[in-house]
């Protein structure tokens, strides 16, 4: 209540009350009673009378609103009141771009009957069996075989090539399979391979393992493995016959019958003149002295490569 009585007492009083004339004046500096007076009361100034407002009160008073901000309003508000229909189009051409339409326009069409649809109803979903309507046709009643009976002497024939076939393969893979091994026959055997090796390497794991812990008894267990493991690989890499990885994998290895006949050509791209900084002539590009040098620039020329210039 208290500060309610003190912004009231605060809004009635005069905007440009003078200043008291007990308050101190500097005739110095130019300052009377006349030119010290209390400044406008300016809407959202810090120097306004009134800074503090209740939440009922309207700080904004519709006087103290500009005529411009006023008719500015106004027009905004009355451009969406009286919204601007589309000038009539007298064209006769099918655009294919949907025609501008309105709420009065459909609620005209609604009341005159012209988009008054009716729901589509829905129908019963009916099973069709095709074996059972098929029945009704024919009284020995529908064969759903697929099968193609074939003749009796045409079955002998049959039997006896094939049988010829068999013999004539059986026979092939005896001579010509007979060392041959499936992929699961060599993945076991490499498997057990190595398997054989790692027991055959156990004992000179364990000779080089007491050597580290002779010359490094200090150092920690997971150190002396590394440096076993990496004495184990550094040895198995200098006897080690690398694997032909074609093989392997059952891709042809190229580089055998693909011959490249591929060259290096050197050329110079500078010119051969006289030279600016010696009394004689030499390349541009390299500085060489030789005119019959072979190049400073490379270029790979493949013949077999695939012409795409244009004539």
């Amino acid at each position: 209540m208290f500060l309610q009585e003190i912004i009231n007492k605060k809004m009635n009083e005069p905007e440009d009350l003078e200043m008291s004339d007990s308050m101190s004046v500097n005739p110095a500096a130019g300052l009377t009673n006349a030119t010290m007076k209390r400044k406008k009361n300016v809407i959202g100034s810090a120097y306004s009378s009134n800074l503090n407002y209740p939440k009922d009160q309207k700080f904004f008073h519709n006087n103290d609103i500009p005529e411009k901000a006023k008719e500015a309003v106004a027009k905004v508000k009355d451009a969406f009141a009286h919204h601007d229909r589309p000038n009539w189009n007298s064209s006769v051409l099918k655009s294919g771009l949907p025609v501008p339409d309105n709420d009065d326009a459909k609620l005209f069409s609604i009341k005159k009957g012209f988009n008054d649809f009716h729901p589509i109803s829905t129908k019963n979903n009916k099973v069709y069996d095709g074996t059972d309507t098929r029945n009704d046709h024919d009284t020995r009643g529908w064969n759903v075989s697929n099968q193609v009976p074939i003749p009796l002497h045409d079955q002998k024939r049959i039997a006896e090539e094939t049988a010829m076939r068999m013999s004539k393969t059986k026979e092939f893979n005896e001579k010509v399979l007979a060392n041959y091994k499936t992929p699961f026959e060599r993945a076991k055997d490499h498997s057990e391979n190595l398997k054989l090796t790692r027991t055959m390497e156990q004992d000179w794991k364990s000779s080089i393992k007491s050597e580290v812990d002779s010359q490094m008894p200090k150092a920690s267990e997971e150190k002396k493995q590394a440096i076993v493991m990496k004495t184990m690989y550094e040895e198995r890499y200098k006897h080690q016959e690398h694997e032909d990885q074609h093989e392997l994998t059952f891709k042809p290895d190229l580089a055998k019958t693909l011959i490249s006949r591929r060259k290096r050509v050197y050329h110079h791209t500078g010119k051969w003149e006289k030279s600016k900084f010696e009394d004689c002539e030499a390349w541009s590009c390299c500085m060489n002295y030789d005119k019959d040098s072979e190049g400073c620039n490379v270029r790979i020329v493949d013949p077999d490569k695939y012409n795409i210039a244009s004539f």
